[in-house]
């Protein structure tokens, strides 16, 4: 998730002369703390824990008047509660969210877009996903990089090619790659995403050997962050690849392995799509 660092406050609690000082914990430190868990959360489908974390990060960082901060926690909130299905919560905080960027830092309008493109994406309303991604313009490359993976992804989706798509994203590639390895990026979900992006429009492509060499390089990403929905999605996808060009025993095994982690994870329908492959595999 998105980091946001406050000034370093340090506070100190002055008491018996026999005692030493003692450092209050930074409030700003505190938030960047509770969202990078509530992150974490996130990945691992625990909305409910999710919730309490964006929420407490989204508290912190007003304390200390840091909207960026707020507006990444906030969104963290309505997110999470459009996952919950909870309409109402949703809605309350995006309209407080996008108040607050329109009164105060119009520089992150693109961030509430980003926004409603994730929502639009999740809810299969790809006309959206392209009319809010056309004219996407920042000078934040990764949100720039991200709104592309979706765009292509829509594109796709539509039964349009995504051809310039294609090529901005593997321009994209080595720089992003760099920035991970480094624990530079701003969001490290980022780069497994890009990787995924482009191992789906190589299936489109029948290109089966890129598309398999991206969604494993998706895999491994996945894993070094430990996000466990991006793992099990990346397994599921490399063994419709594996299924589809008859390499039945790697997709059965790469099912099997999705369908231990979306079970783990809680998301049963995926859980029992997956071993429904398998059973059809072994018929």
């Amino acid at each position: 998730m998105r980091k946001y660092l406050t000034p370093l406050i340090i506070l100190i609690i002055i008491g018996c002369s026999s005692l030493p000082k003692k450092r209050i914990p930074d409030t700003g430190l505190e938030a960047t703390r509770y969202l990078k868990s509530a992150g974490n959360a996130e990945m691992h489908l625990e909305y409910r824990r999710a919730l309490l974390l964006y929420e407490k990060s989204y508290n912190a960082y007003t304390s200390v008047d840091d909207i960026p901060g707020k507006v990444t926690a906030g969104l963290g909130m309505a997110r999470i509660s459009y996952f919950l299905e909870n309409e109402d919560e949703h809605d309350f905080w995006l309209g407080k969210i996008t108040a607050l960027v329109n009164n105060n830092r119009s520089d992150l309008i693109p961030l509430l877009t980003l926004h409603h493109i994730r929502i639009g994406y999740d809810k299969m309303d790809y006309d959206s996903v392209l009319d809010l991604t056309v004219a996407f313009k920042t000078d934040n490359d990764e949100w720039v990089w991200e709104a592309t993976c979706f765009r292509a992804l829509a594109l796709l989706r539509t039964g349009s090619p995504a051809a310039s798509e294609k090529d901005n994203l593997i321009r994209a590639l080595p720089s992003l790659e760099k920035r991970f390895r480094k624990n530079k990026l701003q969001q490290l979900e980022l780069y497994p995403f890009l990787l995924y992006t482009l191992g789906y429009i190589f299936t489109t492509d029948y290109d089966w050997s890129e598309a398999i060499s991206y969604f494993s390089r998706a895999r491994l990403g996945d894993q070094e962050i430990d996000n466990a929905i991006g793992v099990a999605d990346d397994l599921y996808a490399l063994a419709r690849c594996y299924e589809l060009t008859g390499s039945l025993l790697q997709a059965g095994d790469h099912y099997n392995r999705a369908a231990e982690i979306y079970c783990l994870l809680g998301a049963e329908r995926s859980c029992q799509e997956c071993k429904q492959k398998v059973a059809e595999l072994n018929r």
